[in-house]
Formats: structure tokens, sequence, C-alpha cells
């Protein structure tokens, strides 16, 4: 007797689990949540067939940049240097440690583009001056719509938006993200994306 009111409310107990576990799937109408959309996004962006792989761990970016691109002699993050990554572009790249390969003064932007897969539109960042073909105009207004010409494969080509933008030191930095993924060369993060690693003290 005992058993079979212990099946019973072990029935119950699953039943109601599997309800709430449904609601939660169908929140937002059906939807995904817009956060794993956005993280799904940059997946796409950076997955392994969007980069030049070498191996089968570790995700190598082309190391070349724009020819008219102008490094900066004396950047705050020099060649070598290590920095903490405050830009979560790709999942597990936040507050991972950075290797700086490359830094260069321009003009960086965000920008919003269309995609077939999304019903809203998209944001990206960042895109660099030297990415977008702008005719020889030095500057950009935002809410201007340009032509990109970058190393992003699902990007290049594309007819996008300018929705905000910045003068800085834009970086090109080598890391290991929070999943053991060896990440190279890749590109940007910008000034405002990294901060300096405390030194311990003796």
């Amino acid at each position: 007797m005992q058993l079979n009111t212990f099946i019973k409310h072990t029935a119950v107990c699953c039943t109601l689990i599997m309800l709430v576990t449904g609601c939660g799937v169908h929140q937002n109408g059906g939807q995904p949540h817009p956060l794993k959309e956005h993280t799904d996004h940059f997946q796409t962006l950076h997955e392994s067939k969007n980069r030049q792989d070498i191996g089968t761990i570790q995700q190598h970016y082309s190391d070349e940049v724009p020819p008219h691109l102008e490094a900066v002699e004396n950047p705050t993050y020099p060649v070598g240097s290590k920095a903490i990554i405050l830009y979560d572009a790709i999942p597990g790249m936040a507050y991972a440690v950075a290797t700086i390969k490359g830094a260069y003064e321009t003009t960086a932007y965000e920008v919003q583009y269309e995609a077939a897969s999304h019903s809203e539109p998209l944001h990206y960042k960042w895109i660099i001056h030297e990415d977008i073909n702008s005719d020889g105009e030095t500057s950009i207004e935002n809410e201007a719509f340009v032509q990109l010409n970058t190393s992003i494969p699902p990007l290049n080509g594309e007819r996008v938006k300018i929705v905000d933008q910045r003068e800085t030191t834009v970086y090109m930095i080598d890391f290991i993200s929070n999943s053991k993924e060896d990440v190279q060369n890749f590109k940007w993060v910008t000034e405002e994306d990294l901060k300096p690693i405390k030194q311990k003290s003796r």
C-alpha cells in the first residue's frame, strides 16, 4: 500500500516538473530568448568554418591587416604584452588573458545589418574604417549606410548601417578562451575592451 502511494506521488512530481520545464521552453511566445539568439549569432560569425583552421582545436584567424592601417608607435598595450579582455564577442572570451599581436590607430564602428535567419536587425562590433568602402571619405556619420570589405565572411560585401563609432586604438590579439580554445590573430578589440593585469606585490 505504501509502495503504491509512493509511486503515485513520484508520478505526480514528474508530471509537474515536465509541465514547468515545458513552460520555460515556450516562454517568449515560443521564440528563443534574445540573449541566446545573440550568443548563437556570434558563434555563427566565428565558428570554425569561417576561420582558417589549423588542427582540430586551435582556431587561427588571418594575421593580415588592411594595407593603409597605421600601427601605433607607443600603444597602451605594446605588442607582446598581456591584458584582460572585457569584451565578449564570442563565448568564453570575456576575462580571458590576451596577448597583444598588433596595435593600430583607426575609427572603430558598431554596425547594424539584416540577416536572413533573424527577423530583427543584428549588431556587430568592431568594424574598422579600413574595412569600409568609403570612396576616400575620412569620416562617416552615424546612421549612414556603407558597404563592407572585411575579413569577417558573413559580413564581407554586406551593406550595413553605422550605429556608433569611436576613434581609438584597436588590437589584434591571441587568447585562450575560458573553454580552453586557442584563438590566434583575433580582430578587433578596442583599447576600452582591455584592462591591465595587476602585478602581484612582492
